[in-house]
């Protein structure tokens, strides 16, 4: 049998369900006369999709604490710094959340759930701009993709490292450097 090496720290009977499914994934290629590695290949895209979603659970619950009683540019700036702190907290899950992908596409429900963070964000910019601390004329969507590009980017440098081979030590100061200029052009003047 192929084994899933499922080692997520999410709700166990969501695990055993993720087990479950790898099982029969596993019984049908048997079954069916499937490689060994054709099997093994889409349990490792069951267990990857599973723990993607994990890791956004824990990014949604960052994104959540951050400062929810700010004003708005203060609470995209904690959200961002909060987004940081998630990759740096959890590098493997970040990895896995945004650098490995399967070969095929995760699945439309899949993808939607892992939105859900990016639509956090998306809360919190069209509330800014209801309230008249954003930039009326700014697209909601695309402001949101933007603030989180920017501090994704940050982050991935900071997660791999090379962030630190430049700044020799001072990564926070570039963080809130991205997150001046992030938040700089949705502030309305």
């Amino acid at each position: 049998m192929v084994r899933s090496g499922l080692v997520g720290r999410g709700d166990p009977e969501q695990r055993r369900l993720v087990e479950g499914k790898c099982k029969k994934l596993d019984a049908d290629g048997q079954r069916r006369g499937h490689r060994r590695e054709q099997v093994a290949a889409r349990v490792q895209r069951v267990v990857h999709e599973h723990l993607r979603l994990e890791g956004h659970a824990l990014l949604a619950g960052y994104l959540a604490a951050a400062g929810p009683d700010l004003p708005v540019v203060e609470r995209i700036r904690a959200m961002g710094r909060a987004y940081h702190r998630f990759g740096l907290e959890h590098p493997r899950e970040y990895a896995l959340m945004f650098n490995v992908r399967a070969e095929e596409t995760p699945r439309h429900e899949a993808l939607v759930r892992e939105m859900e963070t990016l639509m956090q964000l998306r809360r919190v910019v069209e509330e800014g701009i209801a309230r008249g601390e954003l930039r009326a004329d700014i697209d909601p969507m695309v402001t949101t993709n933007a603030l989180w590009a920017q501090i994704h980017g940050v982050t991935a440098l900071t997660v791999s490292r090379l962030l630190a081979e430049t700044t020799h030590g001072d990564e926070a100061a570039v963080v809130e450097a991205v997150l001046d200029a992030t938040t700089a052009w949705i502030v309305r003047r």
